[in-house]
């Protein structure tokens, strides 16, 4: 498990976690200082940020840990896995509550920003809502739809869900069906995240693409992304949204771990800060020309201009 700054493009990643087993899922406390994550050997481990190793581990499930989710105030942790266990774990004593056994994997949760609700979907295509400030089920709903593999909120109480079929249907918690939908990939949906900074959805898909959607309107052709090595199998947004990072299972060119700019003012600055000058007028009429009025590119602030001060003999 390594640890990388998103920021740097040559910087060399810190190992934070070493083992010999397959790591199936992650999720970040909000305060960045835990990871969780789990294994193909249905344990998850609670590891510290810093690098001070495997804080302590916790048992409960006999499969695959397929999703973990911490509360908003990092003192519970959910997980689910392939032997149908939804657990809330209470980060300060490490005890389990089971929440549900189902009879089939569960593929996915989540939980609402404010943590008054949790998400759980299924191989089957079944959804199961929560309260979590008075622990009771709300409902469990069929979808009719196929296996789910992904569910997001994307506000306190709106929430996406990814299908094997690549389709994104849109909920509202308690609601018995969804409002919207689009078909956002022609096979799985495997990650969807959103930037409320910027309106954007993004999804990522087995055919290998990235979407940055305009959840405002959805009829909007998203931005795709088809430069990933392999399949997407992962996304983030960065905490101030302006950087999404997409994960891919490939490693022929290097390229499983991509950093893009969310908005072209962005990449915009980015570029800049590699730039020394601005065009001459003679190249802005060579390039860009002539019809369209020369203006200077990047400011001066945004230049990377290097003075060397050379003293005579």
């Amino acid at each position: 498990m390594l640890r990388w700054n998103a920021g740097s493009s040559d910087g060399q990643p810190d190992s934070v976690f070493e083992g010999n087993e397959i790591i199936e899922v992650l999720s970040t406390s909000s305060d960045g200082r835990l990871l969780a994550c789990g294994s193909d050997r249905a344990v998850i481990r609670i590891i510290s940020v810093s690098g001070e190793g495997v804080m302590y581990e916790l048992t409960g499930h006999t499969d695959k840990i397929k999703a973990l989710a911490f509360t908003p105030d990092n003192k519970e942790l959910v997980s689910s896995g392939v032997d149908g266990k939804i657990i809330m774990w209470d980060m300060e004593n490490r005890k389990p509550e089971l929440l549900l056994t189902a009879s089939e994997a569960v593929n996915a949760l989540d939980v609402s920003a404010s943590g008054k609700y949790l998400i759980a979907a299924s191989d089957s295509g079944l959804i199961h809502l929560w309260d979590l400030e008075n622990k009771t089920a709300i409902n469990a709903l069929d979808t009719e739809k196929g296996s789910i593999r992904v569910v997001r909120f994307m506000d306190d109480k709106s929430y996406a869900v990814g299908y094997q079929t690549g389709l994104i249907e849109f909920w509202n918690a308690g609601e018995k069906s969804s409002n919207e939908s689009v078909k956002a990939h022609p096979v799985r949906v495997t990650d969807i995240q959103f930037n409320n900074e910027l309106r954007q959805m993004a999804s990522s898909g087995f055919d290998g693409l990235v979407k940055i959607w305009n959840y405002d309107d959805l009829s909007e052709p998203p931005i795709s992304l088809d430069d990933n090595d392999g399949f997407v199998s992962s996304l983030s947004f960065s905490p101030d949204g302006r950087l999404l990072l997409s994960g891919s299972a490939g490693s022929v060119n290097n390229r499983n771990l991509i950093a893009r700019p969310t908005h072209v003012d962005y990449m915009a600055n980015d570029i800049c800060k590699l730039l020394t000058r601005n065009f001459t007028p003679e190249e802005w009429w060579r390039y860009v020309g002539r019809d369209i009025d020369y203006e200077k590119t990047c400011s001066k602030n945004e230049l990377s201009i290097k003075v060397q001060e050379k003293k005579g003999d």
